[in-house]
C-alpha cells in the first residue's frame, strides 16, 4: 500500500571526493583539466553549470559534473533514447529502477512504456535546459514519480550534464540522488541528417532517422530537430535464457514451481485422457474424481509436480515494441537594443509502446446443474487453457513542453534572468484481452431464455472496449471447461474478453527568477552571490473505465460492481493539484589565489547555498549546502568535498493516486 504521508522527508548526504589526477585516468569533460598548455593560453568562458546558480569555468566547480556530448552518443549508436547512453556511461544508473525497453515484463507495466532515470535508485531530478519537466502521468518503478526521458530525442541533445550529488539546495525536491540536465542543441548554421538500422535474431529490428538544422533571421536564431524511431517487440521464446527447460518457468528461468491446486495446474485433454507434466517421466493416472477435479495434478504418488504444462514464452515480450515521433526547437533573439536576450524552446513528442503477457486465467466454480458438469455436485478450482488470446498492453504518451524567458545585464557586472515553463504529459493505455468476470460464471452455468426454456448459455451483458451494456442481453452457448481447445465453440468465448481503458494527465506550470553578480572583492578575488525565487503548480489526474474501478460508485464498497476485469489495473479516479513556492541563494568565497603561490594551498574557495521551499499540501523544508574546492599545488591535483541536505516531498501520485 502506498505511503499517504504528506511529510517532507529529508536525506542527509555527506560526500568527500577523492583525488582528481588529470592525465592519469580519463575524467568527465566538466572535471578535466588540460595541463598541456600554460594557463595564459587557455581562456575559458564562465557559464552556469548544473548544480550551481553562479557562472564559473568548468574546472572550478565545487562538485564534478559528468558531461556526455553528442559525439559520444553517436559513437555509441544512440539516436533515440538517451537512457541507453546514460546506463552505458555512468555506473550510478545501473539497477532495475532505470527502466527502459529492456524491462518489458519487469517494469513496463509500471512505467507505461516510459524510460525512468534514478541515480543509485534514489529520486533524481530531470531538467531540460536547466528547468523542470512534467512528470509522467503514472507512477514508475517502486511507485516513484519520474520524468519520461523518451520524449527527449537524442538527436536534439547537445550534451548531457550529470550531477551525482544531492542538489536540493539549488533545485528543491527530487534532487536527492542527483540531477540530469539535458542541454538542447542551439547550432545556428547548417543542416544535419542521420539514421540507424539494426537487426538481431528473433525478428528484432531497430530503425531511426533525424533531421536537424538552424538559421539566423533578422537577429532571431532558430534551431529545430525532427526525429523518428521504431523498434519491434522481441518475445521470450526467441532467446534460450528465457525459454522453458524441464521444470523451469519461462519467465523465471531455473525456478521450479511445486505442483498443487489451480491455477498452478491446467486441465488438459478431457475426462477420458487426462495428462500432466511428471518430473520422473512416468505416465500419470488419476485414481479418483477428487484427484482429477479438485487437485488438478492427477497423480497420487508424484514426487514433485511442476506447473510447466503451459509455455508462456511465445506470448511474453522480452523487449518492448516502441515507436516515437519528436520535434524540438530552440530560439534566441536580442531585444531592447541587445541589452537583453529573449530565449525559449519547444518540445513535442508522441511515444507508443507495446507489451504482451500470457493469456489471462481465471478460476471458477462449476454449478451442479451446468450443461457440461458430469457430476451431481458443484466443484471449483478449474483453470482451463482455451482462452488463448494473450493480454496486450498498448501505451501512448503525448508530451508537450514550452519555455519562454528573458535574461540581461545590469550595472556593475550584475545579471538577471527569468523564465516560464509549461509542460504536460497525457497518457493512454489499452489493456486488451482481459476476462470480464461477471460473464465467465454465467457462460459456464448456462441459463434460461425469455420463455423459461433451458438453453446452453447464460444471458449476460455484452462488452464493448472498457464498457458493458445492460440491455439488450446476449444469449450464447455454454462454456465447456473440460473440452479441448480445438473443440470449443468460438461463440462461447466471444463475449468473455474486453479491453480496460486508462487515461491520465500530468501538468506543470513554473516560473523562476534570479539575480547574480559580485558583491565585493577579497584579496583572493570576487565574492559572488546569486539569489532568486520560484513558483510552480503541479497537477495530476487519471481514471480507468467504468469496469476498472476498485470502489463501487453506488455502495462505496470494494465488491459488487467494481474490479470487473480479471488481472486488470483496477483503480479509482483521482485528481489533485498543489502549489510550491521557494527562495534560494548561493555564494562563492575565494580564500586563496594561485597568484599568491602559497605552498599547500595554491587555490582554495568555499561555496555556501540554501533553499527554503513550501508545499501547499506537504509543509516546508529548508536545506543548506557547504562545499569546498582545494588545489594544494597545481591543477593536476584537485580535492573537492561538500556537505548537504536533500529532501523529497511526497508526490501527488503517492498522496492521491491509486493504491497498489
Amino acid at each position: 500500500m502506498k505511503d499517504r504521508s504528506r511529510r517532507i522527508t529529508g536525506y542527509r548526504l555527506i560526500l568527500l571526493s577523492g583525488l582528481a589526477l588529470v592525465g592519469a585516468v580519463p575524467l568527465p569533460a566538466a572535471a578535466q583539466a588540460d595541463n598541456e598548455n600554460p594557463e595564459s593560453e587557455k581562456p575559458q568562458v564562465e557559464v552556469v553549470v548544473t548544480g550551481s546558480l553562479l557562472p564559473t569555468t568548468p574546472d572550478q566547480v565545487a562538485v564534478p559534473i559528468i558531461t556526455l556530448d553528442a559525439k559520444t552518443m553517436e559513437q555509441n549508436g544512440v539516436t533515440s533514447n538517451p537512457l541507453e547512453i546514460l546506463r552505458k556511461s555512468v555506473p550510478a544508473f545501473a539497477g532495475r529502477s532505470n527502466a527502459g525497453t529492456s524491462n518489458a515484463n519487469n517494469d513496463n507495466q509500471r512505467t507505461g512504456g516510459g524510460s525512468q532515470l534514478q541515480l543509485r535508485n534514489l529520486p533524481t531530478l530531470v531538467l531540460v535546459n536547466g528547468r523542470r519537466v512534467a512528470i509522467h502521468a503514472i507512477a514508475g518503478t517502486n511507485g516513484k514519480n519520474f520524468v519520461d526521458v523518451n520524449q527527449i530525442p537524442a538527436a536534439a541533445i547537445d550534451h548531457i550534464e550529470v550531477l551525482t550529488d544531492g542538489a536540493s539546495s539549488t533545485y528543491g525536491s527530487d534532487a536527492v540522488g542527483g540531477v540530469v540536465n539535458f542541454i538542447l542543441k542551439s547550432d545556428k548554421q547548417g543542416v544535419k541528417a542521420g539514421g540507424r538500422f539494426g537487426s538481431a535474431t528473433g525478428d528484432y529490428r531497430e530503425r531511426s532517422a533525424y533531421l536537424s538544422g538552424g538559421t539566423e533571421i533578422g537577429g532571431l536564431s532558430i534551431t529545430a530537430t525532427g526525429s523518428y524511431s521504431k523498434s519491434n517487440p522481441l518475445f521470450q521464446d526467441a532467446r534460450t535464457f528465457t525459454s522453458p527447460f524441464f521444470g523451469r518457468t519461462s519467465s523465471i528461468p531455473g525456478v521450479v514451481v511445486a505442483g498443487g491446486l489451480s491455477p498452478g495446474a491446467i486441465l488438459a485433454a478431457g475426462l477420458n485422457s487426462p495428462s500432466q507434466v511428471n518430473p520422473t517421466g512416468a505416465a500419470a493416472t488419476a485414481t479418483s474424481v477428487n484427484q482429477l477435479i479438485a487437485n488438478g495434478s492427477y497423480v497420487a504418488t508424484t514426487p514433485a509436480g511442476v506447473s510447466a504444462t503451459f509455455d508462456v514464452s511465445p506470448y511474453q515480450t522480452l523487449l518492448l515494441g516502441q515507436e516515437q515521433d519528436s520535434f524540438v526547437s530552440s530560439l534566441s533573439s536580442g531585444i531592447f537594443n541587445d541589452k537583453a536576450e529573449l530565449f525559449g524552446d519547444v518540445l513535442l513528442s508522441r511515444s507508443k509502446s507495446f507489451t504482451q503477457w500470457l493469456p489471462a486465467f481465471a478460476t471458477v466454480t462449476v454449478p451442479a446443474g451446468a450443461a457440461y458438469n458430469p457430476l451431481t455436485t458443484s466443484f471449483s478450482g478449474v483453470t482451463f487453457d482455451y482462452l488463448p488470446d494473450p493480454r496486450q498492453i498498448n501505451n501512448k504518451t503525448d508530451a508537450a513542453r514550452g519555455t519562454l524567458g528573458v535574461k540581461g545585464k545590469l550595472w556593475g557586472g550584475w545579471h538577471w534572468e527569468t523564465g516560464f515553463v509549461y509542460s504536460e504529459s497525457d497518457f493512454q493505455q489499452d489493456f486488451g484481452n482481459l476476462i470480464y468476470k461477471p460473464n465467465l460464471p454465467l457462460a459456464i452455468a448456462g441459463g434460461y431464455d425469455a420463455n423459461g426454456n433451458a438453453v446452453a448459455g447464460g444471458a449476460y451483458s455484452k462488452v464493448y472496449g472498457g464498457f458493458s451494456t445492460s440491455n439488450p442481453l446476449v444469449l450464447q452457448p455454454a462454456l465447456d471447461p473440460f473440452a479441448r481447445a480445438a473443440r470449443v465453440n468460438p461463440a462461447s468465448i466471444a463475449n468473455l474478453y474486453g479491453t480496460e481503458l486508462i487515461n491520465a494527465t500530468s501538468q506543470l506550470a513554473s516560473w523562476d527568477g534570479k539575480l547574480f553578480g559580485a558583491v565585493f572583492d577579497l584579496p583572493a578575488g570576487e565574492v559572488s552571490v546569486a539569489a532568486g525565487a520560484s513558483w510552480r503548480r503541479e497537477a495530476l489526474s487519471g481514471h480507468a473505465d467504468a469496469n476498472g474501478r476498485v470502489t463501487d460508485p453506488v455502495t462505496g464498497t470494494t465488491s459488487g460492481n467494481a474490479q470487473l476485469w480479471a488481472l486488470g489495473f483496477n483503480f479509482d479516479p483521482f485528481a489533485a493539484h498543489r502549489y510550491i513556492r521557494a527562495l534560494f541563494a548561493e555564494t562563492r568565497i575565494p580564500i586563496t589565489a594561485p597568484a599568491w603561490n602559497v605552498p599547500g594551498v595554491r587555490s582554495f574557495d568555499i561555496t555556501l547555498a540554501a533553499r527554503a521551499e513550501h508545499y501547499s499540501d506537504a509543509g516546508s523544508a529548508t536545506v543548506p549546502k557547504f562545499g569546498f574546492r582545494w588545489q594544494p599545488f597545481d591543477k593536476q591535483l584537485t580535492i573537492r568535498g561538500d556537505y548537504s541536505k536533500s529532501f523529497s516531498a511526497p508526490s501527488l501520485y503517492a498522496e492521491y493516486g491509486p493504491i497498489d
